[in-house]
């Protein structure tokens, strides 16, 4: 039932007067990564050209390894008054979010997160690769969806599918793939226009991969591969990808070590 009203209001924003595909306004999961026990949060990311009066979202998991927990609103859409999510169905998972004056509170056009979902990974979930999916209940229905603020428009976008990765754990009862002494620094400038620099420091030596990642969740650099000794280590990004400079806005940088597992922060190009 908590599902009912919101998507009333939206329909009457957006259900009656037309839709169309968008051919660049894109939604999509970001990747993530835990072990047995982590609490993850799956992040979704939102590039769109106009003003977004209300989302709407449908996403399938495996059930049987991992646990839907809450729906979090990001700092895009944090002036939404009518948000929720609908966990009743095994596997899926619906979330929604709207205003009600979508008017003067609308995402303004612009790239990032839009909502996270926090989820639990199951105690006995087996390491490897998990889809998290967009996907729509039939090939009628459009439950990944974006209303313009002024409700004459239901928009779908270009949606863009993700996984989770599970790892080992590192040790007998011992939850986070991070160990104690291990981190990822916050870059520094950021938000920076040019070049960045990132550290890390790991408790011991190891292979390591540190790869930048668009909102879109595809990788743009490798900043790091290879083995990396105990201690701190400091690389620099130039905002460029094969060479080629990358536009403003928000980037994922993700390392993960062959034992320590991963960490993943957010970083802001401005030009």
């Amino acid at each position: 039932m908590l599902f009912v009203v919101p998507l009333l209001i939206l329909a009457i924003y957006v259900g009656c007067w037309g839709q169309y595909y968008s051919e660049s306004d894109t939604l999509s999961i970001i990747p993530a990564d835990g072990v047995a026990g982590d609490t993850i949060s799956i992040t979704f990311s939102l590039v769109n050209t106009f003003n977004v009066g209300g989302f709407q979202i449908r996403m399938t998991f495996d059930n049987s390894t991992f646990g839907p927990i809450a729906m979090h609103l990001a700092s895009r859409s944090s002036h939404y008054n009518l948000f929720g999510a609908d966990f009743n169905t095994p596997g899926v998972a619906i979330l929604y979010a709207t205003s009600w004056n979508p008017l003067s509170t609308p995402i303004v056009p612009g790239s990032g997160a839009i909502a996270s979902l926090d989820f639990v990974i199951l105690n006995d979930a087996q390491p490897g690769s998990f889809n998290f999916n967009f996907e729509d209940s039939d090939s009628l229905s459009h439950q990944n969806s974006l209303s313009n603020c002024v409700g004459d428009s239901l928009v779908i976008p270009i949606l863009i599918s993700s996984q989770v990765e599970i790892y080992p754990s590192s040790g007998i009862n011992e939850r986070s793939p991070i160990p104690r002494n291990s981190e990822l620094s916050q870059n520094y400038p950021n938000p920076f226009n040019g070049t960045t620099r990132i550290s890390f420091t790991l408790e011991k030596t190891e292979m390591i991969e540190l790869k930048v990642y668009n909102p879109l969740g595809q990788m743009v650099a490798t900043l790091y591969s290879g083995s990396a000794p105990s201690g701190e280590t400091t690389v620099y990004w130039n905002s460029q990808a094969a060479g080629r400079d990358v536009s403003s806005g928000l980037y994922f940088y993700r390392i993960y070590g062959s034992q320590s597992g991963a960490i993943t922060k957010t970083m802001t190009l401005l030009k």
